[in-house]
């Protein structure tokens, strides 16, 4: 069968739908990222921040749902419920196809846990679970990329390019502030709070 044959109306569907879904889910991550950062120039802002933050990462979820039963569906690939959802389970480009897997439960699994954050404990446990998302966020990437039919034609790259690139920038801020000392009221509050666990 020739490569043409092979694109189906519900090949096309995923394809698309994955590529939305990892713009979506830089997006999410991007906004998620700001509203980490606290930077006082978006604090007028950090409602419209936190809604669009919401919104991509639901758009991810949806995106994600549309990917996956396309493929299923599709009378080409046919991957079946065993490629589709267990991780190195595939017949086709089987790491590619695990990373976006393991990718996929990773975003939807931490993205949820955000409704349902009081009962996880408190906000710290929640919010320390919710920083592994930039890991499975780059599991998608490398889906992406190493599964993706057009991941290397210009078109693809272009479009990429400024929201992984945002994306790895502000998580590399993120971690330049973690390790910058805290100032003197935040150090002094810090060493308090330790007497008062120690105690």
């Amino acid at each position: 069968m020739s490569a043409l044959a092979a694109i189906t109306p519900l090949w096309l569907t995923a394809r698309a739908a994955g590529i939305g879904a990892l713009l979506s889910a830089s997006g999410a991550l991007a906004a998620g990222l700001l509203m980490a950062l606290r930077l006082p120039r978006l604090r007028p802002r950090a409602i419209e921040l936190r809604a669009a933050h919401e919104a991509l990462a639901i758009a991810t979820f949806v995106l994600l749902l549309l990917h996956a039963t396309t493929l299923l569906l599709d009378p080409v690939l046919k991957p079946g419920l065993v490629g589709l959802l267990v991780p190195f389970g595939a017949a086709y480009e089987r790491l590619g196809t695990a990373l976006g897997q393991l990718a996929a439960y990773g975003m939807i699994g931490l993205g949820l846990t955000f409704y349902v954050r009081r009962r996880l404990g408190g906000g710290q446990r929640w919010r320390r679970a919710h920083r592994w998302i930039p890991l499975f966020w780059g599991l998608a990437v490398g889906h992406a990329l190493l599964t993706g039919t057009d991941a290397l034609t210009w078109w693809f790259l272009a479009a990429f390019a400024l929201p992984v690139t945002a994306g790895v920038a502000l998580l590399a801020e993120r971690h330049l502030r973690e390790d910058e000392p805290p100032p003197p009221r935040r150090r002094a509050a810090a060493s308090e709070r330790r007497g008062k666990a120690l105690a």
